[in-house]
């Protein structure tokens, strides 16, 4: 409940929603409610007062927001004087042939079918607009967390302050850039060039399931800025919000926790606005047995950590899992001899006596190792002969689910040890270099992808399938996320793989092994581009030839520093001392240029740096087709020749170093990056200059 003021109507708000938390409404609550409901009274509250307009309405479906945001939108403008502007997405279908293989789900995009998503509401959409209607000053809520440390986080609010975008081929416009000044930032933005909390947001690139008219399915990479109209947001979406004005609509709040959430974002009850009538059975109705037993052992809990925090807890009160710690309270209430333990609790889990506070809980059978078996008779199991049974006997049946038991705990206490482990890690996890058969080219690559691999390991495993020694690698990983091996008997079995492959080119013992051979080896040649001799001044197009693989050599040609992103945008299309034959027997000198076409890109980018001037970007755009991909940096490489080391850069921007002699199994924490930092400092770790810089697809 978020308060701020105490008036004798704040006073019953306050006793309704906590009475709303147990369904344990009274009718003194529900005539209450029912005064901020909107009518003609002139107490009731009435949408002609302007505080009321233009404030999101909480409501419960998806589609009843849409409609009242597609409304909304037409009432700014007619109230503002301006005139909507349409932003269409750009779809492009699944799959190659532009037909997805699941069941009942076609991806054929017909003039026809593009403008019925267009014209479909965004919750048939996996909530991607397909058509986004603004105009200044409209207030919007994000959608998506394009940029936490800029406040760009799902569902802030804010309202449009302008937009960049560009006409397509069909006529229609699309959105490339919104800008929009936040509401009430957590924190103060300002980026240069820009006012105070203006924040730009790019488009992106999703794929979306969509429903039809008809009712079929049709998938899609959907390029659109993910905003929406904030004339009406879900009780979900407006979780963690506090509202002045807080209108809601209750007409389809079915369960009780919905009825809490909407109107506890109330800061007071004179703003408090109900839309319509509701239906008060579900905050009447009381709670279940199993909510009664959570929310009363909750309320031991929030004793037994007041009473740890004033030193005051007794000895008797111990655990180390809930249940035990719990029983252990409870029989030290009772040997106390105080009266309830509940007297101060609300009256809808109160016991009705002590000796029912203290009854026994259920305790959770995977840790009971203690055996009690109560049968009214002894188990049975059919004989091998025709129509007969054969009574186990009760020490055979005692023996037999002893051992079950035994079984049983031996595995949760093998889990648990696991994951007491990876809670005591500090940060991603590392390779301990092999000083027999020197790994550090190996240790360097492998702790990056195993880091990668973590973040999603059913996506990673699927998308980093690029050759039979990359499958066995992520399942390695497997191995070593479980604890059925070490990380390093992972190195070493797939180390041992390559070498039986060629010794000269995976050697063991001291030999330097050259990752270059080892990236290769794992990536293979998928091509997912190429370049052509293309010509300025006549239609001359040469072969093309393969360009873009999941490894791909940079070199910036340049004496100054230059970024990565930069270094790779010189080499989409840049001019060469080629003649164009064509031109020339006309009379013409034209020199061709070397244009790259990329019809797909990898999602792991693993980039060789050819020049020590390359700064490392955070982020690439990579354009395919009509699109343009996203990757993030993840990883980079550094070599001096004899050691390799890396530097991992999680998903929060943090960057962490490893070096399989000095830090082993653990990285070292350095400095944490934003979209804005300078990475001059990446290019180099101490002596060692950077060989690879690895890059995920996020889009």
């Amino acid at each position: 409940m978020r308060q701020k003021s105490q008036s004798e109507e704040d006073s019953k708000l306050r006793t309704a929603l906590e009475n709303m938390r147990y369904a344990a409404c009274t009718p003194e609550d529900i005539a209450f409610l029912r005064t901020r409901v909107v009518g003609s009274s002139p107490s009731a509250p009435s949408f002609t007062d302007p505080e009321l307009r233009h404030v999101s309405i909480i409501t419960l479906w998806n589609a009843q927001k849409d409609k009242i945001n597609e409304l909304g939108c037409e009432r700014y403008t007619s109230d503002t004087g301006q005139t909507l502007t349409s932003f269409y997405s750009f779809d492009r279908p699944v799959g190659g042939d532009g037909i997805s293989k699941s069941k009942g789900v076609t991806a054929i995009l017909t003039p026809k079918r593009k403008e019925a998503l267009w014209s479909s509401p965004p919750c048939t959409s996996d909530h991607i607009p397909g058509c986004l209607k603004l105009c200044i000053g409209m207030p919007i809520m994000i959608r998506h967390n394009d940029a936490t440390e800029l406040c760009i986080t799902k569902g802030q609010e804010g309202h449009v302050v302008g937009w960049d975008s560009h006409e397509g081929s069909d006529g229609k416009l699309f959105l490339d850039t919104l800008f929009v000044q936040l509401d009430k930032p957590p924190k103060d933005i300002k980026i240069d060039g820009l006012p105070l909390n203006v924040v730009p947001i790019p488009k992106s690139s999703t794929t979306v399931t969509c429903l039809l008219p008809n009712d079929k399915k049709i998938v899609v990479h959907r390029q659109q800025v993910v905003v929406f109209p904030n004339f009406s947001m879900t009780d979900y979406a407006s979780q963690g919000k506090t509202r002045p004005v807080n209108p809601v609509d209750l007409s389809h709040c079915t369960r009780f926790q919905s009825f809490y959430t909407c109107l506890s974002r109330s800061a007071s009850a004179s703003g408090t606005v109900i839309v319509q009538g509701f239906d008060p059975k579900s905050i009447t109705k009381g709670i279940s047995g199993f909510l009664h037993q959570e929310f009363r052992e909750l309320e031991m809990l929030n004793i037994i950590t007041e009473l740890n925090y004033n030193r005051s807890l007794p000895n008797e009160v111990n655990g180390t899992l809930r249940n035990p710690l719990i029983r252990s309270f409870q029989l030290w209430k009772k040997n106390q001899g105080i009266g309830h333990i509940d007297q101060s609790w609300h009256r809808a889990i109160k016991w009705g006596s002590l000796d029912a506070s203290i009854k026994e809980p259920e305790v959770n059978a995977m840790w009971n190792t203690s055996l009690k078996f109560r049968y009214s008779r002894l188990p049975v199991e059919p004989s091998k002969g025709k129509n007969k049974t054969k009574i186990r006997s009760y020490d055979t049946y005692i023996t037999e689910a002893g051992a079950s038991q035994e079984k049983l705990a031996t595995e949760v206490a093998k889990k648990k040890r696991r994951t007491d482990a990876d809670a005591t890690d500090v940060g991603p996890t590392g390779l301990i270099w092999d000083s027999v058969n020197y790994s550090c080219a190996y240790d360097a690559l492998f702790t990056v992808l195993y880091n990668l691999w973590k973040t999603d390991t059913l996506l990673w495993t699927e998308k980093l399938y690029y050759t039979p020694h990359m499958k066995n690698l992520c399942e390695r990983f497997g191995g070593v996320l479980d604890g059925r091996i070490t990380f390093e008997t992972a190195r070493d079995e797939i180390r041992a793989e390559l070498s039986s492959i060629s010794a000269t080119r995976f050697p063991t013992g001291s030999d330097n092994t050259i990752i270059d051979h080892i990236v290769s080896e794992l990536t293979g040649d998928a091509n997912f581009g190429s370049v052509v001799y293309k010509c300025s001044q006549c239609p001359y197009i040469s072969p093309p030839r393969r360009l873009l693989t999941v490894s791909t050599a940079v070199s910036s040609g340049m004496t100054d520093a230059v970024t990565l992103s930069a270094a790779l945008e010189l080499t989409r299309k840049r001019p060469t001392n080629r003649p164009c034959q064509t031109c020339a027997e006309g009379g013409v000198e034209v020199t061709l240029d070397l244009v790259s076409i990329n019809i797909d890109v990898p999602y792991l980018f693993i980039v060789s740096i050819d020049s020590v001037h390359l700064v490392p970007s955070l982020v690439l755009d990579i354009p395919h087709n009509d699109e343009v991909a996203k990757m993030q940096l993840c990883g980079i490489i550094y070599g001096d020749g004899h050691h390799f080391v890396c530097r991992i850069i999680d998903e929060s921007g943090t960057v962490w170093y490893h070096n399989g002699i000095a830090t082993r199994s653990q990285c070292r924490q350095e400095q944490t990056l934003t979209l804005l930092s300078d990475c001059t400092w990446l290019k180099k770790s101490g002596e060692k200059i950077m060989v690879y810089c690895i890059y995920k697809r996020i889009t």
